[in-house]
């Protein structure tokens, strides 16, 4: 930082007169400009990246294979019976929460509960992780449910992550979940990775 304020004195002292610059004084200020110009588009990539790489799943290991990385959520659900029969019935649960890569987001799947057997059964052919800005990871799941003494039940399971949209498009990864539910509200919590091709 020394250096360049003694340089631009130099560069001001030989200036020529009536404020026209001579032409070391210009090639020093279209050096500086460069190097100016330079530094902010740098800064402007670095931070191009830095959000990418925290955002989104641009990421690629060191030999450009695709990365796989660490992937948790937590969803406040709001679960609602929609439609039954003598041993099933249908949720629709919409939800939101935090996930890793997504934020703050909503989740939404309509599940089935077989009570055929017991435990019971539980599933969702479709499942979507829905980020702010709308882009989404889409999946299902399929595992288990028991009956609380609360009324409620205690459910878990593994997911599958098949396809995404937007930032998260080829995107897959599977894991497991669990979480509770009771009087139309519950937790749930999904554990696993992803991976980007």
């Amino acid at each position: 930082m020394l250096f360049i304020l003694m340089a631009e004195t130099v560069f001001s002292q030989v200036s020529g007169q009536g404020g026209e610059i001579s032409p070391l004084g210009q090639r020093y200020e279209e050096v500086t400009m460069k190097r100016k110009v330079s530094v902010l588009v740098l800064i402007v990539v670095t931070l191009l990246l830095v959000f990418v790489g925290i955002d989104g799943l641009a990421l690629v290991s060191a030999d450009g294979t695709p990365a796989t990385v660490p992937f948790k959520a937590t969803y406040t659900t709001f679960p609602e019976p929609v439609d039954g029969g003598a041993d099933y019935f249908i949720l629709d649960i919409p939800a939101d929460g935090k996930g890793t890569h997504l934020g703050k987001s909503n989740w939404y799947a309509v599940s089935t509960v077989s009570t055929a057997t017991f435990p019971w059964e539980q599933w969702a052919e479709e499942m979507f992780f829905t980020a702010a800005n709308g882009d989404q990871l889409i999946g299902h799941f399929a595992g288990e449910a028991v009956p609380n003494d609360s009324g409620g039940a205690n459910f878990n399971g593994d997911y599958w992550i098949t396809e995404g949209t937007g930032r998260f498009t080829g995107t897959t990864g599977s894991g497991t979940y669990d979480g509770e539910a009771d009087e139309g509200i519950g937790i749930l919590i999904f554990e696993g990775t992803l991976t980007n091709p």
